[in-house]
């Protein structure tokens, strides 16, 4: 009986030892267990995107050659201040030839109703009322007259204005039926002076042409002379 007892504790001790090994073996980790590596975390590095640089391509700069213009002339003659020439009368206006057809017209508002033809190759000052039957470029100083030259002024002035009363030794004349008088003055060989101031519209019209020579053809003068015409004015 004793021996029996014996063996039963023996047996129950070996099945308790048995199970709590199984217990243990239950608890441990089954297989490998592999711990990963971390992955590094890269940050990016900005792309930066240069700018481009402009190429500016300059604009080439033009090279203007100037026109070369015949060298200005120094032969001529003074325009005299106050000095009186030799009056002489003035050539007469009656047998004319016609005017030319392709004459311009000179017609201004500010010459207050004044008209008159003129040649169409002769330069037209600006700023001012004058004409010259040469290229005033070509002379060097603009008080001289070239030989063979005309320059002619036209304007008007009050009736009280300098200059338009009559002088003693002038002769009597009409512009398109204005009555007035004209004046020659010859101050040498190389100039004369042909002034003609009619008076209308309580103004004085004044033509007075200078030649750049004392014995000048006045033909182109006279014929500008005949073709004045004056419109009432205001």
């Amino acid at each position: 009986m004793r021996l029996l007892s014996g063996l039963l504790f023996a047996a129950t001790a070996a099945i308790l030892f048995l199970g709590c090994g199984s217990t243990e073996e239950a608890t441990q980790p089954q297989g490998l267990v592999v711990t990963p590596t971390p992955t590094a975390v890269v940050t990016p590095t900005a792309v930066v995107t240069p700018t481009p640089t402009v190429v500016v391509t300059p604009t080439p700069t033009a090279v203007v050659t100037p026109t070369p213009i015949d060298a200005p002339v120094t032969t001529g003659t003074p325009i005299p201040v106050n000095e009186n020439g030799v009056v002489v009368a003035p050539p007469s206006r009656d047998s004319l030839p016609p005017t030319p057809a392709d004459w311009l017209t000179m017609s201004d508002p500010l010459l207050r109703g004044l008209t008159f033809r003129y040649p169409p190759d002769w330069f037209l000052s600006e700023g001012g009322f004058k004409l010259r039957s040469f290229d005033p470029a070509t002379i060097k100083d603009s008080h001289f007259i070239p030989a063979g030259g005309i320059s002619l002024d036209f304007d008007w002035a009050p009736p009280d204005g300098a200059g338009v009363s009559k002088p003693d030794d002038a002769t009597d004349t009409t512009l398109a039926g204005a009555p007035g008088w004209e004046r020659v003055q010859v101050f040498g060989p190389s100039l004369r002076a042909h002034a003609a101031k009619v008076s209308a519209n309580d103004l004085v019209y004044a033509l007075t042409s200078l030649f750049g020579d004392g014995d000048a053809d006045e033909t182109v003068f006279l014929q500008i002379l005949e073709s004045v015409q004056i419109a009432d004015w205001p």
